[in-house]
């Protein structure tokens, strides 16, 4: 929590500067209902899911209800929402739980802007 206090000062300003993404949006240590009501549809949301339990230990049903849960907070006709598998896909985590994130996104995702980004090098989310 204390990480978010801090940047939290500053999110103006990184929208004043014109950045486009907040990442990471955390469960853990943001205000994710306060960040969604502030900066939905000013800066793009990097909105991680719980690898650490939700993908890793959860029936494809809480996962489902885990990833609603998200949308519901943050997903806007007009985008800006894209979700990520946490930082790190963990062992444990398997291909099933990310089936049902992208079934859950893709079922939501009519005239709304969702993208899952499953783990990735940071060099490939960051080329031009």
């Amino acid at each position: 929590m204390q990480w978010f206090q801090c940047v939290s000062l500053l999110l103006d300003d990184f929208e004043e500067i014109e950045m486009d993404v907040l990442h990471p949006v955390q469960a853990v240590a943001m205000n994710r209902q306060h960040i969604a009501e502030t900066y939905g549809g000013k800066l793009c949301l990097l909105v991680g899911i719980d690898v650490q339990s939700l993908l890793s230990f959860w029936s494809a049903k809480e996962i489902a209800a885990g990833v609603h849960e998200i949308l519901d907070c943050f997903a806007r006709p007009e985008g800006g929402l894209m979700l990520g598998a946490g930082n790190a896909v963990i062992p444990g985590s398997n291909a099933r739980s990310h089936r049902v994130v992208l079934e859950q996104c893709l079922a939501r995702g009519s005239g709304q802007a969702i993208t899952w980004l499953p783990q990735r090098k940071k060099s490939e989310l960051c080329a031009s």
